[in-house]
């Protein structure tokens, strides 16, 4: 990366501590780290919310990460009628540690919690805690109900008790790899299937959709194509751009104005981010929209299988 020792530790803790907050394709876009910066350089990190923007710097120090200083900021999106700046208020501020980072974040959200009008939720009876039963039916959410929609495939999902997708015979595989991706996607979009590692079953699921050869399959086999050059081959995770320089956000390029982030220069470099995730943002909707035929043809698919052959066994490594 070309930064000093002590900078590159603190930008992998920095990485490390966002990742509570922010999904892997998302970090690069908070982040942002100018060598230049003070005497060792700093790191820069950025948090929205609906009406407010808060500011994260950590400056190196010569005695080391021991002795960096980390501080933050908050300031209003949305100056008040009439008036023409940002409000804005310190937040804590010392030496870098997870402490201090801690004591940030509950600033951040002591300064976004709203005024509590009424006590009247303590009138509500109080919900008893999960039993057993109730927590195994949480662990296993791909379980079949009575009342189920896609019996016959949800059964077949339920079926590995180890998660080793391995040994299951052709059949379960099928039903699996396609449980993943209708879940993940109808739960957070083609990104959360993404992110949670899923990516790399993509080849897979995109041999399952042609086999089963319906119209909605073939619009979601379509989709994956579109995803598939941006997810990587090993990991299943997002293929990263390379950086590029973009306009500063803070000050627009604007010469008549003393701007912190870029310095003067009108640009920064926006660290490296996948273009994949913008396209699977805008496959979202078009999924859901095939979404029910797609379950329908799947049981229907799944059906016919069970009355018509035996299960096949696969070689393990199938998936």
């Amino acid at each position: 990366m070309g930064w000093n020792p002590t900078l590159e530790k603190a930008v992998e803790q920095v990485r490390a501590w966002l990742g509570h907050i922010y999904s892997p394709s998302q970090i690069g876009r908070a982040v942002h780290v100018r060598p230049e910066d003070g005497e060792l350089g700093a790191i820069h990190v950025k948090i929205w919310t609906d009406t407010n923007e808060y500011r994260i710097r950590v400056a190196m120090k010569p005695g080391g990460l021991a002795d960096a200083y980390m501080g933050a900021s908050a300031s209003t999106r949305r100056p008040r009628a009439g008036e023409t700046w940002a409000r804005g208020n310190d937040l804590p501020d010392g030496r870098f540690s997870e402490e201090l980072w801690h004591r940030i974040l509950a600033a951040i959200v002591r300064y976004e919690a709203q005024e509590i009008k009424s006590e009247s939720w303590k009138k509500e009876p109080p919900k008893a805690p999960p039993g057993p039963k109730e927590r195994r039916a949480r662990r296993a959410k791909l379980a079949p109900l009575p009342d189920s929609p896609w019996p016959v495939w949800q059964a077949l999902m339920a079926q590995p008790a180890d998660g080793d997708n391995a040994a299951l015979d052709g059949t379960h595989q099928d039903a699996v790899l396609l449980g993943n991706l209708n879940y993940q996607v109808e739960n957070g979009g083609f990104g959360q299937w993404v992110d949670n590692g899923y990516g790399a079953q993509v080849g897979a699921v995109r041999f399952v959709l042609q086999r089963l050869g319906t119209p909605a399959a073939a619009a979601v086999d379509a989709m994956l194509a579109r995803l598939e050059p941006h997810i990587g081959a090993d990991a299943g995770q997002w293929v990263m751009a390379e950086p590029h320089e973009v306009t500063c956000p803070d000050c627009m390029a604007d010469p008549d104005t003393d701007c912190d982030t870029c310095l003067g220069s009108g640009s920064v470099k926006e660290d490296p981010e996948s273009e994949g995730w913008d396209i699977a943002e805008s496959l979202d909707d078009e999924y859901y929209a095939v979404q029910d035929d797609l379950t329908r043809d799947i049981e229907a698919w799944f059906a016919a299988r069970a009355t018509s052959q035996p299960p096949r066994k696969t070689e393990p490594g199938g998936l």
